[in-house]
């Protein structure tokens, strides 16, 4: 009677292993760099902690992990060549782009869902363009708030 009940029970975990290896994503994919993305952006769990409690202290420091920029720069790329990510150039002309840049990047954040673990980036290039990463479905939205944001203002009179 043991034995079935242990043979059974090795026999669930080894299930529940295989079913866990073949739904990892397979390197290269999108998913999987999403994923590896995410880790090089969050880093270690325990780390993330330390540092997010530093910053409740100190009132300074975050950022990104030791190498965790360059790898997250790797996985960027490789998701825009396999057409996750795309990157646009918009022009504006009747306010900063510095100004609409924070803007924008801030208003983004608020119309992608909070599950979208990649998001919107909006960068300011030092001239009156403004790069825009994202996901393709949300190019859309990230220049509607841009033109709104671009729109000339009427003096006081």
């Amino acid at each position: 009677m043991r034995m079935r009940i242990i043979i059974g029970l090795v026999a669930v975990v080894a299930i529940g292993v295989g079913v866990f290896v073949v739904l990892q994503p397979r390197k290269g994919t999108v998913e999987w760099h999403k994923r590896e993305y995410v880790a090089a952006r969050d880093g270690q769990p325990v780390l993330r902690w330390i540092r997010r409690i530093w910053v409740g202290i100190m009132g300074t420091g975050g950022g990104y992990e030791p190498g965790g920029w360059n790898e997250m720069l790797v996985h960027e790329d490789a998701l825009r060549r396999l057409g996750y990510l795309e990157e646009r150039m918009i022009t504006v002309s009747n306010c900063p782009a510095r100004f609409i840049s924070r803007l924008a990047f801030d208003m983004s954040r608020r119309a992608v869902p909070r599950d979208e673990p990649l998001g919107v980036y909006v960068l300011d290039r030092n001239t009156n363009h403004l790069q825009v990463i994202a996901p393709p479905k949300y190019h859309l939205v990230v220049e509607q708030v841009i033109r709104g944001l671009d729109v000339p203002k009427r003096s006081g009179k």
